[in-house]
Parts: C-alpha cells; sequence; structure tokens
C-alpha cells in the first residue's frame, strides 16, 4: 500500500462555494517538514516569492494564462542562467512560456508555433522580477547571443520538419 503524503489544505479549499477571486495561500509551504522549493533552487525567501505572486497576479507573465487553467494548475519560476556568472530569477509562467523563454534564451530553436511570442518574450525578460542592473542584463544578452550563433550552426542545413 503506497502512503500518500498528507497536505495541509488551504482554509478555502474546504469550503469550495467560498473561493476568492485571488489567492493569498500560494501552497508553497504546505509541507513544514519539507524546505520550499524556491528558497533551495532559486534563492527566493518567502516573502519575496509571495511579492513574485503578487506582480503576477496569479497568471502567466506572458501569455496571461490563469495558473489553475495550465496543466499542471500552477506556474512555474521561470529563470535565467548562463555562463559569465549570469544568474537571476525572472518571473512566474505557464509551462507553454516556459519553453517559449528558452527559445528567448537560445537553448532551443524558435518554431513557428513560438515565433509569435518572442516581442513578448524579450519584454519580459527586460523585466525580470528582481531588477537585475544593466550590466547583467547585457551579459545574459552575451550569453544569449552566443547560444544562438551556437544553435545556428548546430541546425545550419538542415530542414525544419524533416
Amino acid at each position: 500500500m503506497i502512503k500518500k503524503p498528507s497536505y495541509v489544505l488551504p482554509p478555502h479549499a474546504l469550503n469550495p462555494v467560498r473561493i476568492a477571486s485571488r489567492r493569498t495561500d500560494y501552497g508553497h509551504a504546505r509541507r513544514p517538514d519539507l524546505k520550499c522549493t524556491h528558497v533551495y533552487s532559486y534563492r527566493l525567501t518567502c516573502d519575496e516569492y509571495e511579492a513574485m505572486r503578487d506582480r503576477a497576479q496569479d497568471r502567466c507573465e506572458i501569455c496571461d494564462r490563469l495558473d489553475r487553467e495550465t496543466p499542471r494548475g500552477e506556474l512555474v519560476i521561470d529563470h535565467f542562467a548562463g555562463g559569465k556568472g549570469v544568474w537571476f530569477v525572472r518571473g512566474l509562467l505557464c509551462d507553454r512560456c516556459n519553453s517559449v523563454m528558452q527559445r528567448h534564451d537560445g537553448t532551443a530553436p524558435w518554431g513557428p508555433a513560438s515565433r509569435p511570442f518572442a516581442i513578448k518574450a524579450r519584454a519580459y525578460h527586460l523585466g525580470a522580477f528582481g531588477e537585475p542592473t544593466r550590466e547583467v542584463l547585457t551579459r545574459a544578452d552575451e550569453v544569449i547571443r552566443d547560444r544562438v550563433r551556437r544553435l545556428a550552426t548546430r541546425f545550419a542545413g538542415r530542414c525544419i520538419g524533416s
């Protein structure tokens, strides 16, 4: 028999009729025996995480999809990680827009379905949570240019869909 983990449900889950229009319990501290993922994976305090949630207003910061309308029912923490000592958290995204940011970051090639999001992805990157300095953003752009150059070399001569 598999033992299910015991989670503490937020107060509104006990009364489904009384659901607030905006969540205030983001569920990041439901398991007191575990550290919040945002602490050890993204170096965000609980207050910073909640400020990021408030900024996003329970919506993907690129496509504006509600978190509960995503396949996993929640948004993911998006970050930029590159060489040259560049690392920062950008915000909260749905899974689809998180993959769009992989294209923006140069770790995957742009495709026809993701290309319309290129301008929004750039604006989102420049408005990252925590407001990275101009120097950090410039170094991030250098990393992105290097990655795009490597991708272009790797995919040179290949036809999309073949």
